[in-house]
Order: structure tokens, then C-alpha cells, then sequence
């Protein structure tokens, strides 16, 4: 459940993990504790009791120390140029998947698992706001993503859709409306610096693949001769 992983990074408890081994260990701790549970009814299996989440936090804590979760250098995120930040490439690239939401919807999207919906219009009118479903759209499209999107048949050199969603969860900010989306900057840009240290590739690698899902850039008109100095409107 994704507010399961909100709730997570939330709570840091996996600040200082590797974000692929760390998404993989929150989706299978999701996935036990729900087993544990079949016997519950069907109207509450989607929900996540408080003491199933206590038992999910003392699991990944208790892996944490073992070191089982790796640690935070291995997957240190690189220092992006500021320059990114102000990237019209990646804020039209960024627009293509924070859709407007459909009427109705709540922050990040509706989906009843809190923020696996649709996407929503910043509230100011000035940008968009990307929920954790295009999100994982946007990594598969790229190619960047496993094809098994809750970690449990991932393979090497590719990242798990479990570790696409804690880094996801991580990058939000502290706006209310991102309470389940990104914006944006500073948040768009650091889920992409996170991506690419669990893979470990630069930044500009990352960038680059999904800059190609973008649309082309604009067409630089060329400058000739007759259009300035003494030439100007003499064709």
C-alpha cells in the first residue's frame, strides 16, 4: 500500500538505507503482514490496522540494523547544478505526466491506496503536481524500471517499481499538496537524483532518458545575414 511507504519515509526510519533494498524490504514486509491477515475481512483488507503497521516499522528496523538495507553512501544522491531546477526541457517533460486530475479528485490523485490516482493541478495555477502512478509510468516508459512492480521478481542492473515508490515517497515536499505528489522543484528533480544513485549513474545520464520521452525541444530560427547589421530588410 503506498500509504504504507508514505508513512515510511515519513517517519525516516529509512533515511539512511540503500533506496532499492529498502523498497524491496517495505513491499515484502507489506506483502507478509497481509498474509498474516487473510483471515480479516474483505472490507478492511486494504486498510493497513495500526498494529500491522507497528509490526511492518519494528520489521524494517530490526533488517536495518542487521544491515540487511545497505546504507545511505551506496546510493548517496548526487548534487545536482541548480541549473536543473530551472529547466524548461524537464518542466515540459514533467508536464506531459502531471496531468490535470478529474473532477473530484483529492491531493495527488484518487486512488483509494492515497496517491496511486490521477494528478492534479497545482492549486496556485503556476505548475503541476505528479502522482506515484505516472510516476512509475513515466520510469517504465524510459525503460528504467523492472517489469515486476512490487519488487518481488526484480533483476540486476534494472530498479524495482518497490524502489521507484520509496523514492517517490522521499521526494515529497512539505507543501499540503504534496502530501501524495511531487512538484516540480525542488521534488521532481531530487526523485531523479535518487533514481539515478540507486542505479548508479550521474544525474545527466538519468536526465537524458527521460528528456527523450519529452516533446522536441523548441526550433532555434536561424539568424542569416540580411536579417541585421546593414542588411536588415535587404533581401
Amino acid at each position: 500500500a503506498s500509504s504504507v511507504v508514505f508513512a515510511v519515509a515519513d517517519l525516516g526510519v529509512l533515511d539512511a538505507c540503500d533506496c532499492e533494498l529498502a523498497g524491496r524490504a517495505v513491499a515484502a514486509a507489506v506483502g507478509n503482514s497481509a498474509s498474516a491477515s487473510a483471515s480479516a475481512s474483505a472490507s478492511s483488507s486494504s486498510s493497513v490496522s495500526w498494529e500491522r503497521f507497528q509490526r511492518i516499522i519494528a520489521n524494517l528496523i530490526a533488517q536495518r540494523s542487521e544491515g540487511a538495507l545497505g546504507t545511505a553512501e551506496a546510493g548517496q544522491m548526487e548534487v545536482v547544478a541548480p541549473e536543473f531546477l530551472y529547466s524548461e526541457p524537464l518542466y515540459a517533460l514533467f508536464g506531459r505526466f502531471a496531468q490535470a486530475p478529474q473532477q473530484g479528485s483529492g491531493n495527488g490523485g484518487g486512488g483509494g491506496d492515497g496517491g496511486g490516482g490521477d494528478d492534479e493541478t497545482d492549486s496556485t495555477g503556476t505548475g503541476m503536481y505528479l502522482g506515484m502512478e505516472r510516476w512509475r509510468l513515466m520510469l517504465d516508459d524510459c525503460g528504467l524500471l523492472d517489469d515486476a512492480h512490487d519488487g518481488s521478481r526484480w533483476r540486476g542492473g534494472m530498479m524495482s517499481g518497490a524502489a521507484a515508490d520509496l523514492i517517490f515517497a522521499k521526494a515529497r515536499g512539505a507543501a499540503a499538496e504534496c502530501d501524495a505528489a511531487l512538484a516540480f522543484a525542488p521534488d521532481f528533480i531530487a526523485a531523479l537524483a535518487w533514481v539515478a544513485a540507486t542505479r548508479g549513474v550521474s544525474f545527466g545520464e538519468i536526465a537524458g532518458k527521460v528528456l527523450a520521452l519529452g516533446p522536441p525541444p523548441r526550433a532555434i530560427p536561424t539568424v542569416v545575414a540580411t536579417d541585421s547589421g546593414a542588411s536588415a530588410g535587404h533581401r
